[in-house]
């Protein structure tokens, strides 16, 4: 290795990158507290986690760059072609309708569903959001969090509709609540079936601009594995890819590439209307 210490520490990285490639695509842990006087196996362990934050850190700042390149209706809503108060149309299960995935809103769910309306034009007549409430340690800790926990998946979902509204879309929204994401997650799709026989499952999967072994090791495949179990049931599912830059912060999305975006008519949309 040469070039310095700058130079050590890079061939460094790539050492531990290559031993872990093979670890990429499964889920790991984190073990081993180091809980005994070693200075030096101690300073590894804050070096190992301060990196984890770091990124995470810098992957929340993305996420919340999505947040900026599109508005919620709320904070901007002339850039969408209805209002969130105009009347809710009720889904017609003759027609194609998407069951979107979604956990909080953000971002990250509105890009999901306008990258699947450009990809089909006209052809999703309408959208159910679908959340898992995840019950994990922190909901644990009292019986009062679970109400508490489906209370803001249930405020979340209402968001979602409320933007699908803005965007003369015919919505619904259903949830679960459970430890499994994948598991509750095919349980709703697969009973939606029932409902709306020309469903077609969506998911946001995000990838980055970077794809290194680390982005592809601290981020899940849920939506992957999700799509596995819902093809073995004989249900359609797509994963839409949802690309961050970890380099560089996202620009404000122009209002031209919202859907009927642009200045509102004085009435709704033929869509929202029809």
């Amino acid at each position: 290795m040469s070039g310095g210490p700058s130079g050590l520490l890079e061939g460094l990285q790539a050492r531990v990158a290559a031993e872990l490639a093979d670890l990429a695509e499964q889920p790991f842990a984190l073990v081993d507290f180091p809980d005994h006087a070693n200075v030096g196996d101690s300073a590894i362990w804050l070096g190992t986690t301060a990196f984890f934050r770091r990124h995470y850190r810098t992957v929340v700042g993305a996420l919340a760059g999505l947040d900026a390149q599109i508005p919620a209706p709320a904070m901007q809503p002339d850039l969408y072609p209805c209002r969130t108060d105009d009347a809710r149309r009720e889904l017609d299960p003759s027609r194609p309708i998407a069951v979107l995935l979604v956990g909080g809103y953000s971002g990250l769910g509105r890009h999901a569903l306008l990258t699947l309306l450009r990809m089909f034009p006209g052809h999703f007549q309408g959208v159910v959001f679908v959340s898992v409430a995840v019950v994990d340690s922190d909901v644990f800790k009292g019986a009062e969090e679970i109400p508490a926990l489906e209370e803001r998946t249930r405020a979340s979902l209402a968001e979602y509709e409320c933007f699908a509204t803005a965007l003369g879309l015919p919505s619904s929204s259903a949830y679960a609540v459970g430890t499994e994401v994948a598991v509750e997650a095919e349980q709703l799709a697969v009973g939606l079936v029932q409902w709306y026989p020309k469903v077609v499952v969506v998911a946001g999967q995000i990838i980055f601009a970077e794809d290194t072994v680390w982005n592809r090791l601290l981020h899940n495949q849920t939506a992957l594995v999700i799509q596995r179990r819902l093809q073995q049931r004989g249900v359609p599912m797509i994963v839409l890819p949802v690309e961050l830059d970890l380099a560089r912060p996202r620009e404000v999305r122009p209002s031209g590439l919202l859907p009927g975006a642009g200045p509102r008519p004085s009435q709704a949309s033929p869509a929202a209307s029809a």
